[in-house]
């Protein structure tokens, strides 16, 4: 028997003004109109030459100067997929994606990786990923040369087409070969991660596509969702890094989308079973307080030569309400783990002895 492993439909959505782009990956371009009750309609072309629209779209995304960038499509004039092309519209005419003397149509074919994954706008600059790199689109604003292309960094490639985050001129991402990068204009360079194994271990390689970043500007986060059991490869665990800490945390809750805080003034994200939630409220969804906790990884002392002795933990925390703590050891490098007696403290606990 033969199987087939293939990339999940992400959709990439961008306004135009006041009306949405679509372009579900390997589909066509489509434009829905605000207030419209119709279907979204497929963007027509001006001169009526059907085969100048670009076809099998691997994603998209609007520019400040209102260009169209598609990536991963077909070839001007002809019906031939290229997965490095890039495309982008005549400016501020969504119809027009002829190349001429004319317009500022055009397209641009990158050199280093085999397919394009996805791209994003920046500050003073759009970031374009392959499977191996990341490039720079810059806007030019010269009628001949409208954007210039170049190669910020090799074997850093995106792991998938929503595998990635931007903030403020700041990029981080997830690579296809267990690995976090972050760009801030200087040069791409490997992000350390303290639970890399705990990530990439279990993680789903046939899935990388539906792997979803989203920011959470509220404390300085990026959160990573991914699945991590082949049989069931819903994204039902995330990875979070906090920039302001340059720590990383590990979880499991299950959401497919996410997108930073809106108009709600809370983050949005959608559950495999098509909830929507806001997030960062400090409350489920029937309105109860969540169990929060921290368990922090294991600790020795000096290189094993010194014994500890714990005797008490003096809290160092605004407490609301009742905090418990629970110390959990080894005796010998090889024993089991020991639990001590779970203790408990409010706001009035000075010290906590063991």
């Amino acid at each position: 028997e033969t199987s087939v492993i293939r990339a999940p439909t992400i959709w990439s959505l961008a306004n135009w003004g006041e009306n949405l782009l679509s372009v579900p990956r390997k589909g066509d371009l489509y434009e829905w109109p605000a207030g419209s009750t119709d279907p979204a309609l497929r963007v027509s072309i001006a001169n009526g030459y059907d085969q100048d629209a670009p076809r099998q779209i691997t994603a998209m995304f609007v520019t400040p100067e209102r260009f169209i960038v598609l990536l991963g499509t077909t070839e001007y004039g002809t019906d031939i997929y290229d997965p490095l092309l890039v495309r982008w519209n005549d400016q501020e005419i969504i119809d027009q994606w002829n190349p001429s003397a004319l317009t500022l149509s055009g397209q641009m074919k990158l050199a280093v990786g085999s397919r394009i994954v996805g791209g994003t706008v920046s500050r003073m600059q759009n970031l374009i990923w392959t499977d191996v790199a990341l490039y720079s689109m810059r806007y030019l604003g010269d009628t001949e040369f409208v954007f210039g292309f170049d190669l910020l960094g090799t074997n850093c490639g995106l792991a998938g087409p929503k595998a990635f985050a931007e903030r403020d001129g700041i990029a981080l991402w997830m690579t296809p070969v267990g690995e976090f990068y972050i760009y801030d204009g200087t040069a791409p360079r490997q992000l350390p991660c303290t639970v890399s194994r705990r990530v990439f271990d279990p993680l789903v390689q046939s899935m990388l596509g539906a792997i979803w970043c989203g920011a959470n500007s509220q404390f300085n986060e990026i959160w990573w969702w991914y699945p991590d059991n082949a049989l069931a490869p819903e994204l039902n665990k995330y990875v979070c890094f906090n920039l302001s800490e340059n720590c990383w945390s590990i979880g499991t809750m299950a959401r497919t989308a996410w997108i930073d805080k809106t108009n709600v003034n809370r983050p949005l994200a959608v559950s495999p079973d098509g909830w929507v939630y806001v997030q960062e409220t400090g409350v489920d969804a029937d309105g109860a307080p969540f169990p929060a906790f921290i368990k922090a990884a294991p600790f020795d002392v000096g290189d094993g030569d010194q014994i500890a002795s714990l005797h008490r933990i003096v809290p160092d925390m605004r407490a609301e309400g009742t905090v418990y703590v629970t110390v959990e050891m080894r005796r010998w490098p090889q024993d089991r783990i020991e639990v001590t007696k779970t203790r408990e403290f409010t706001a009035a606990t000075r010290k906590i002895d063991l």
